[in-house]
Parts: structure tokens; C-alpha cells; sequence
């Protein structure tokens, strides 16, 4: 996201202001349930609910099987 983006975000009151929205960037209809709830999580604005590297390793490995 360029920052004129973020900022034009602030100025409209769009929020999340930083986090991009799943829709604006993937047709979702083309990936699994299972990657998108990871792509969802990760981009979290509450830090904690983001996963860490070990929880990351253990979904993509789910999601490949």
C-alpha cells in the first residue's frame, strides 16, 4: 500500500487504515478456506492474533496435503 493510499485511507476515516482488505487483493473464490483464514490472521491488526512462525509452518504444511 503506497502511502498516498494510507493516507487518502486516514482522511476518508476508512478503517482498518493499514491492514488491506482480502477482497481488494484476491479473487477469493480461487484460493482454499484454509489459506485465506491464514492470510486473514496474518494480517491481523491485533498483533496477538497473528500467528507465529511455528503456528505459520504447521498450516501450510496442513494446507499442502
Amino acid at each position: 500500500m503506497l502511502s498516498a493510499e494510507i493516507y487518502k485511507r486516514v482522511k476518508d476515516g476508512k478503517k482498518p487504515y493499514f491492514r488491506p482488505s482480502l477482497a481488494e487483493q484476491v479473487d477469493e473464490e480461487s484460493y482454499s478456506e484454509d489459506l485465506l483464514s491464514m492470510i486473514r490472521r496474518c494480517w491481523a491488526e491485533d498483533a496477538a492474533e497473528r500467528p507465529d512462525f511455528h503456528a505459520l509452518k504447521a498450516i501450510i504444511k496442513r494446507i499442502n496435503k
